[in-house]
């Protein structure tokens, strides 16, 4: 009979049940809502009505032309420098009006003017202040450019004709004095900078000279340019020495082939001198000036009178010879027969001398072999110190040109300072314009602000009540609170005299009062009204919910009083018995019971009868008039009701019951009153908790759960009672069965 509690858990997230609270309470409050929204929303468009007032805006204009420099026109362009600064309406306006400097500049001139005039804002002393009418000024003031015309217009608003007209002035010539600063200012500072540059420049070129004099200076040191240039002639020079010893070679082969040619035409005898003599003395003479081409090449010139200098006695031994011979040619002279000897001595004389020459030649053939062995070599420190001497070169060639052009560009900047610059000038007076306007809030802001305050005012109150409600108020609340599954939802019923409700379509409300208590069994009295269907639905439910276990003992209990848990048992008891159930509703409540009530029966005898005297318990059921229902009263009040609800024959009585009958409704005291119902649950197979909505608070509802649970019950399930008919589905239920061609007996239930 008993099985594990349903855990409690959450229906739903959080975010979903605050978006279905919000969305109850929009429904349920929208009338007001509403209501409220237009109401405000009235008020604000006649609130925007009086509020119109006529204003005056004073919009104050002037010019400013830029004049060009008497140097800008084409006759004297040749006669000085370009301009130093191109002045066009386009750029003057975007270099002073968009930096906020000339707003900050026009709003200390003002300020300057109200000190001097002992106006109202003299007092302005703060840089937030002054910041502040910077950006006032700047908010008023619009400078417009135009190219064609070659000026700037100038437009200031104010509140009255004096200030637009003040502003305007002021702007102007603070525009004026701010260019002509700022011109001279970017001169002086370009110039600095080009002066600066210069000195620089010139600072490291002087500095690398002295570090290239210094490489200069190195033993050997030679750049790479040089050392390939050096390389280049000595092995052209070589080619070229080479090829003239060639050249020398064969000239004196052709020499030796003439000296023998003429030795052969020489005469026999030349008077006393002969040939032989003549011949041996040559060759002694060309033995000797072998021997001095050879000290030659060891010995110079200039060395001659030198003590260990063997040249200067081979030049006299020549000489003695040439002269011996010379001495020999006169006598043949005076003989007749020297023409052939001259030749012969002009012969070896040109060979002397190319023979000289060709050793001279191979003496720098030697030398330049020897340099170009050297140089193939070069060493690598020195190789090394080369690169970094060019590369610093270069940059000093580089450094060099740049001073040339900065030097050029100072001279232009020098040129354009000392020439007249355009500036720019006033161009007429101040034209000041009223402009008269109705200003005031809006009617349709004002009206949608209104309707938004009514709104929101509303929706806030109905939030508020709403969040103080501890109340269970729907379904997803016994889900969210409770952990127990919906069975049914009950209407709220309300409740009229007869006649009072025709034409009106109506619930019913919980009550306990004489006059409404056979009522409250609406599935017997208007079986097609919402509410009898909706019992109807908690029979399905609870058949569906309990198919598996199929009770036969019910207990319908509540947390507190007045949940219409007995109305709820005995309209449950009649659905069960209209589907052909036999079926008995046992008021277990002895302490105040009703169900006799409800159904105009005798209280006594009953339960307590039963179990105190032990009457046989076919002596105390009774027959209703709902076919197939039957009744035990709770019969006297015992003194001791607890000790009988939870006795042994309690136990005993309710399984004879279930042999008698298909089921056993028990109307149940409420939980936080008496401790009956929790004793109950231990004899019956199934528990209904009944919940009315806006009645006792969660917390105490889950109080009565807990305590209910001790007993180990199998709850089924909630019955949810007392909800608006016009939620849901039952306001469109209530429409399909209201056939007015077939009048619904509900004049005594209608809404009133």
């Amino acid at each position: 009979m008993a099985s594990d509690i349903p855990s409690i858990t959450p229906g739903g997230t959080e975010q979903n049940n605050q978006l279905r609270f919000i969305i109850d309470v929009l429904l349920r409050h929208w009338g007001k809502a509403l209501f409220a929204t237009a109401l405000m929303g009235l008020l604000g468009g006649v609130a925007a009505s009086y509020t119109k007032v006529e204003e005056h805006t004073f919009f104050a204009t002037t010019d400013l032309v830029i004049r060009a420099s008497l140097y800008d026109s084409p006759v004297m362009q040749d006669l000085g420098g370009p301009s130093f600064d191109h002045m066009t309406p386009e750029n003057v306006v975007g270099r002073y009006t968009t930096s906020g400097v000339l707003a900050e500049e026009i709003a200390v001139a003002l300020v300057q003017q109200d000190i001097s005039e002992s106006r109202g804002l003299a007092n302005l002393s703060t840089q937030d202040e002054m910041l502040s009418r910077a950006l006032d000024v700047e908010s008023r003031l619009t400078f417009t450019p135009f190219t064609i015309e070659n000026k700037i217009e100038i437009t200031a608003t104010g509140g009255t004709h004096d200030e637009a007209e003040r502003l305007a002035d002021t702007a102007a010539r603070v525009l004026i004095d701010q260019s002509k600063r700022s011109i001279a200012r970017d001169q002086q500072r370009t110039y600095d900078v080009v002066r600066i540059r210069i000195d620089e420049l010139l600072a490291d070129v002087g500095e690398a000279a002295e570090i290239l004099m210094g490489y200069r200076e190195e033993p050997g040191f030679m750049t790479r340019t040089e050392w390939m240039d050096e390389l280049s002639a000595n092995r052209a020079e070589l080619r070229d020495k080479e090829a003239a010893n060639e050249e020398l070679a064969r000239e004196i082969d052709a020499i030796d082939l003439q000296l023998e040619e003429n030795l052969d035409e020489l005469p026999g005898s030349l008077g006393d001198i002969t040939q032989s003599t003549v011949k041996q003395m040559q060759n002694e003479l060309e033995s000797t000036l072998v021997e001095k081409a050879r000290l030659q090449t060891r010995w110079s010139e200039g060395t001659i009178n030198s003590p260990v200098n063997p040249l200067g006695a081979k030049n006299e031994e020549v000489e003695t010879h040439t002269q011996a011979i010379l001495n020999a040619v006169d006598q043949m002279n005076a003989n007749g027969g020297t023409g052939g000897l001259d030749q012969r001595f002009g012969l070896l004389h040109e060979r002397e001398a190319i023979q000289l020459n060709w050793k001279s030649n191979v003496r720098r053939i030697g030398t330049l072999r020897t340099l170009l062995d050297a140089e193939r070599n070069q060493d690598p420190e020195m190789l090394a110190l080369s690169l970094e001497f060019e590369k610093l070169e270069r940059e000093t060639e580089e450094k060099q040109s740049q001073i040339s052009d900065m030097l050029s560009r100072e001279l232009r900047i020098k040129l354009a300072m000392d020439q007249q610059t355009a500036t720019l000038a006033r161009r007429g007076a101040v034209v000041v314009i009223d402009q008269p306007t109705r200003s005031g809030q809006s009617a349709t802001a004002l009206t949608l602000l209104g309707g938004l305050i009514g709104f929101v005012a509303v929706f806030a109150y109905a939030m508020m009540s709403e969040g103080m409600n501890t109340s269970i108020r729907h379904a997803d609340d016994v889900t969210s609170y409770l952990g127990l599954e919906v069975l049914g939802t009950i209407p709220q019923m309300r409740f009229t005299r007869r006649g009072r409700g025709k034409g009106r379509k109506g619930t019913y409300v919980i009550s306990t009062g004489e006059e409404a208590v056979e009522r409250s069994i609406v599935t017997q009295y208007d079986p097609k009204s919402p509410v009898s269907e909706a019992y109807r639905s908690l029979r399905t439910n609870f058949q569906f919910a309990t198919i598996q276990d199929k009770p036969k003992t019910v207990m319908f209990t509540s947390a507190v009083p007045a949940e219409g848990k007995t109305t709820s048992a005995v309209n449950f008891a009649v659905t069960m018995a209209d589907r052909g159930l036999r079926v008995l509703v046992v008021d277990t409540d002895l302490r105040r019971p009703n169900v006799h009530r409800f159904l105009k029966m005798e209280r006594g005898p009953g339960l307590a009868d039963v179990l105190r005297e032990r009457i046989p318990v076919k002596n105390v059921i009774r027959s209703t008039r709902v076919d197939r229902l039957s009744i035990i009263s709770s019969g006297r009040v015992p003194p001791n009701p607890s000790e009988l609800i939870g006795s042994d024959r309690m136990k005993k009585l309710m399984d004879e019951l279930e042999g008698m009958f298909d089921l056993v409704v028990c109307d149940a005291p409420s939980l936080h009153v008496v401790t009956d119902p929790v004793l109950l649950a231990t004899h019956v197979d199934s528990v209904l908790l009944v919940v009315s909505v806006n009645h006792a608070r969660r917390e105490t509802i889950l109080r009565a759960k807990k305590f209910l649970v001790t007993a180990n019950p199998r709850i089924a399930g909630v019955v949810l009672n007392g909800l608006e008919a016009t939620r849901r589905h039952y306001y469109y239920y209530y429409y399909y069965y209201d056939d007015k061609s077939k009048p619904a007996r509900r004049g005594w239930f209608a809404n009133s």
